[in-house]
């Protein structure tokens, strides 16, 4: 193997880890399963339903660049999840955990950090209600994967497409 091979592979295999990273922190700005306490209750700011995800992250590990993409997504959202805020807004798949998070003036805030193989992130995350059927925001993220510094930059739009699957949820 060449050395013009190994940094091929070496380039290959940190996108590849730049893909994983910008897709955890898409799951991160569109669900998240926590304990209900001290989360607020969305039921009365958020109709439940089908609802369609638009994501644009934009990472970045060490000295490289993910390239920027759009990523869409749909995601049945039920009464119980929102009364409990549980898989709506932060992702708690892996070892996450919620440092912070309120509710006010249709504006939703949250800080929480993740751990997990060779990473540690936190995330901030800004999410603005603009009606019962459609939201935006953005997840700024800090962290170390593998020993590389990461940042990313993810904006999220997301309106209500209708029932859940037909079931009338």
């Amino acid at each position: 193997m060449t050395i013009s091979d190994a940094m091929k592979r070496e380039r290959e295999s940190s996108m590849s880890k730049l893909r994983i990273l910008a897709f955890a922190i898409v799951l991160g700005s569109t669900a998240f399963s926590v304990s209900a306490a001290g989360v607020p209750d969305l039921s009365n700011a958020i109709k439940p339903g089908e609802w369609m995800y638009v994501v644009q992250p934009h990472v970045k590990l060490g000295n490289l660049q993910v390239p920027s993409h759009t990523i869409s997504n749909k995601k049945c959202i039920t009464q119980k999840q929102l009364s409990q805020s549980r898989d709506f807004l932060i992702n708690g798949r892996g070892k996450c955990k919620i440092k912070s998070i309120s509710y006010s003036g249709h504006v939703l805030t949250y800080t929480q950090k993740c751990t997990g193989g060779t990473g540690k992130l936190t995330l901030h995350g800004r999410m603005k209600i603009d009606s019962r059927t459609s939201y935006h925001g953005t997840v700024d993220t800090t962290g170390t994967i593998s020993g590389q510094k990461v940042t990313g930059h993810t904006t999220l739009k997301a309106h209500r497409t209708g029932s859940c699957g037909g079931s009338g949820r």
